[in-house]
């Protein structure tokens, strides 16, 4: 649906605009402060693995876009592995305790990235597959300019650990396309929407822009 694309085409540039990206750009922050946000997004990567697990899937596909979602969401439930290994890469499993961890995943100021996970699956759960997609196409977008840009920085700064990152480096943004990998032709323009899941699919596209927006927003580079 070419409506549904331009939304989410526009809104992916405005999605870029974040002030977090502008932070990361800053000549006066030495790297590995401005990837000290990687540990307050544990919630969201996590639990992203599950929703592509338990939530996107389809366990009997009806027609091709129920099977483009399943197929889509083996492709990212796994990407968490990549995230534990950067962590341990950048030596962020030395800095805190369990609990002063647990207790930082649950405070207040890392709530966004709870809420995020939450609309997912309010967004997602139970919906039909063009819906589905359509969420999907915008947790591509947003996951395109949050990894190009990571990815721009770790190729200024050129750390001698760059070839080691799999989830902030080359590896992970290679499979960040920014658009739904269900088959090898798919594209959002030729999912078959009814007037109400084309209604039902507009509004959860903006929401969704709306709690990444929410959720980039709360991070912090931490100097």
């Amino acid at each position: 649906m070419e409506n549904i694309t331009q939304l989410i085409a526009y809104l992916k540039l405005k999605y870029a605009e974040n002030p977090f990206f502008k932070s990361l750009e800053e000549p006066n922050i030495n790297l590995m402060e401005k990837l000290s946000f990687l540990p307050d997004i544990a919630y969201f990567i996590m639990c992203f693995g599950d929703l592509n697990k338990f939530v996107f899937p389809f366990t009997e596909h009806q027609n091709e876009f129920e099977e483009a979602v399943t197929n889509h969401a083996k492709e990212d439930a796994n990407h968490w592995q990549w995230y534990l290994s950067d962590l341990e890469t950048l030596g962020f499993d030395k800095e805190l305790t369990l609990t002063q961890y647990l207790r930082n995943m649950w405070s207040e100021e890392s709530s966004s990235t709870r809420i995020l996970i939450y609309r997912l699956i309010e967004l997602t759960s139970k919906q039909s597959a063009p819906v589905k997609l359509a969420v999907i196409e915008v947790i591509e977008a947003t996951g395109n300019v949050f990894f190009t840009c990571i990815n721009s920085l770790l190729k200024r700064e050129k750390p001698e650990y760059l070839n080691e990152l799999l989830f902030l480096g080359n590896h992970h943004l290679s499979r960040e396309i920014g658009h739904t990998m269900g088959s090898d032709d798919f594209s959002l323009e030729n999912v078959s929407f009814t007037d109400e899941e084309y209604r039902e699919a507009t509004i959860s596209v903006k929401r969704a822009f709306d709690a990444f927006w929410e959720f980039t927003s709360q991070l912090t580079v931490k100097h």
